[in-house]
């Protein structure tokens, strides 16, 4: 027996932290009758203190253009960091891993800012009060040309163009040469530059007959780039 008197109150000492208890609290009345009382599992603990800390994006980039990201965390806490949980949502994390301080995450695939919330928990079971988070803009959309002229003229051939991006807008152009009818590569990944900035036009000058394809490019800030737009010439 723990207890036996009196009093509302009672402070059992001595008990092994991290070891579950039950116990069963009964009233007595003045004539002895006994009722059949209330019961309560505790585990005692070091300590109670929930962890905290902090959450970094991709390094603290202010976008991105994939919804894979890394995710940094840094925690504190007296009794060590056991476990995290990661989430797209504010609703309370269940699915708990063992803790690293570094992790890949998927945001959820829509364009916008995206926060990622983590919540902790130490080696006692204590779980941050609120999610720690950081947020990210997510952009998965290239830019679009609007405009594309192609003029020859004596001095070769003048390009100039136009883009718009509905994300973190317009970084860069690039246009590339192949020679032959073979376009170079989507997105601009082999031939030869002639243009790699933020020009909107460029004049080639006069090349040896034969037939010549380029292929004009645009990237966004969040580093999306377009499939790029096909020209074919044929020089005589």
């Amino acid at each position: 027996m723990a207890f036996e008197g009196n009093a509302l109150t009672f402070t059992h000492s001595g008990l092994s932290n991290q070891t579950s208890y039950g116990y069963r609290v009964c009233a007595i009345d003045r004539v002895g009758n006994v009722g059949v009382g209330v019961t309560a599992l505790v585990q005692p603990r070091a300590e109670f203190n929930a962890p905290t800390g902090s959450v970094v994006i991709n390094d603290g980039a202010a976008f991105t253009g994939s919804i894979a990201v890394t995710v940094a965390i840094t925690a504190t806490d007296a009794s060590g960091i056991a476990f995290m949980c990661l989430s797209n949502t504010t609703a309370a994390c269940t699915a708990f891993v063992p803790f690293s301080a570094t992790t890949s995450f998927s945001l959820t695939n829509a364009s916008g800012v995206r926060t990622v919330y983590v919540t902790l928990k130490d080696t006692l079971g204590n779980v941050t009060t609120a999610p720690l988070t950081d947020t990210i803009t997510l952009d998965v959309t290239a830019p679009i040309f609007t405009s594309i002229s192609v003029v020859a003229q004596p001095g070769g051939l003048s390009f100039a163009w136009a883009a718009a991006d509905a994300g973190m807008g317009v970084a860069g152009y690039r246009l590339v040469i192949k020679p032959g009818t073979v376009a170079p590569a989507v997105k601009c990944t082999d031939g030869t530059p002639l243009v790699d900035g933020l020009v909107t036009s460029f004049v080639d000058p006069p090349r040896p007959t034969g037939s010549y394809t380029y292929r004009l490019c645009a990237r966004d800030a969040a580093g999306n780039v377009s499939d790029g737009q096909v020209i074919a010439v044929s020089v005589r």
